[in-house]
């Protein structure tokens, strides 16, 4: 195999483990820029979303049965969302104004109540997911064989930002997100209903992770600590892009992502190691990350 062969393929993987990593860490950037909550159970929904996709998959429900992954990937999200709007009005809009030291030990500790949740529900056996048929195939380029499912992942994690893009910087909507983001309380003097906008926001946030987590159901194996493991990466893309950035959560992921194709075929050894170290040499240069504000 060629050095440009061998290349492609580590961009190729990259681009795809960058657009998966988006999907967590835009709803975790999004939640924290806003809300000003760090939110370490964020990943537990993206464990939820992969588990609603394999349950969905895996019952003899005639629609889901006809409609096959795509039904359980929208009924994933809209699950994950429910879930999210639930959290967040009965425990999560409690801890608005106390410290990040409480959040982070309350959030903890949903992130140990589900895993015990999905422990009992569905085992900790791996579970997997069958691949959508129309995407079970794959294609030649340059030499290199790459599976359709990871081009499609690629595609949904641009139109997804894209989409994203589009609502915060040319919406009403958009701009009471920013107005409630900048000061609150000027806000709500204007007649912006901050606590509806903070729920909805959160629960955007869940939908992402649960679509994240639906879609990397065919492509990963499901476990009772994929959202532990998931977090993990997702808060070193929210620190590198810089916290509550929405661009720098596709600059992070895509750097996250490209870092970690790359090291897993030069040196696997430091694949592990590589993201702590960069986002190190990020906090000490530029504490606020590369596009978030200094203070």
């Amino acid at each position: 195999m060629s050095v440009s062969t061998e290349i492609l393929r580590v961009l190729i993987n990259g681009l795809t483990n960058g657009m998966m990593l988006f999907l967590i860490s835009a709803g975790l950037t999004l939640i924290f820029g806003v809300l000003n909550v760090i939110n370490i159970a964020h990943g537990s929904f993206y464990m939820f979303g992969a588990y609603t996709a394999y349950l969905m998959m895996s019952s003899e429900i005639t629609l889901i049965q006809y409609g096959g992954f795509w039904i359980a990937l929208i009924i994933s999200g809209v699950v994950v969302g429910i879930i999210g709007g639930i959290v967040e009005r009965g425990i999560i809009k409690r801890i608005y104004d106390e410290d990040h030291i409480m959040q982070l030990l309350l959030t903890f500790s949903l992130v140990i109540v589900f895993d015990n949740f999905i422990n009992i529900v569905f085992g900790s056996e791996f579970k997997s997911v069958t691949m959508p048929s129309l995407l079970q195939f794959q294609i030649n380029v340059l030499d290199v064989v790459v599976p359709v499912y990871n081009l499609f992942l690629v595609g949904i994690g641009v139109i997804i930002a894209c989409i994203l893009t589009a609502l915060f910087r040319y919406t009403q909507y958009g701009k009471s997100i920013r107005a409630a983001a900048q000061d609150r309380e000027m806000a709500a003097a204007l007649g912006v209903n901050i606590p509806l906008i903070y729920t909805s926001i959160f629960v955007l946030g869940s939908v992402l992770a649960g679509l994240g987590g639906a879609l990397s159901a065919p492509y990963s194996t499901i476990h009772p600590t994929m959202g532990e493991e998931i977090i993990i990466d997702a808060f070193i893309v929210v620190v590198i892009g810089g916290l509550g950035s929405f661009t720098g959560a596709i600059i992070g992921s895509l750097l996250i992502g490209f870092l970690n194709s790359i090291t897993f075929v030069v040196m696997p050894e430091l694949q592990s190691v590589l993201p702590f170290l960069i986002m190190s040499v990020v906090i000490l240069i530029r504490p606020g990350g590369l596009m978030g504000v200094e203070e």
